[in-house]
């Protein structure tokens, strides 16, 4: 990490940042503690960093199509390994 442009220094302020946020939104710090202006400088830094530095973006689409196939097809896959483990277990065990 010590040659590709601070990235551990980038981190640590990101988790920074998001401690604070954390802090207004629980309501450890309470939000009336800041004003709007630095709020938004907080929210637009931060932002800007996950997405335009680190090139991270919110996905906010959701496609529960996708993520059910994904899980039944997992689950199908478990099914199918133990039965063709019993169906070996129980060759073993016959011969």
């Amino acid at each position: 990490m010590s040659d590709d442009f601070n990235t551990a220094k980038t981190l640590a302020v990101l988790f920074e940042m998001a401690s604070r946020i954390n802090d207004f939104k629980s309501g450890n710090t309470p939000i009336g503690s800041v004003d709007a202006l630095t709020f938004e400088k907080l929210k637009a830094t931060f932002i800007g960093i996950m997405e335009d530095v680190l090139g991270l973006v919110e996905d906010k689409t959701t496609n529960n199509e996708l993520l059910e196939g994904t899980i039944n097809v997992l689950i199908e896959l478990r099914k199918s390994s133990s039965y063709w483990r019993a169906v070996e277990r129980w060759k073993r065990g016959r011969n």
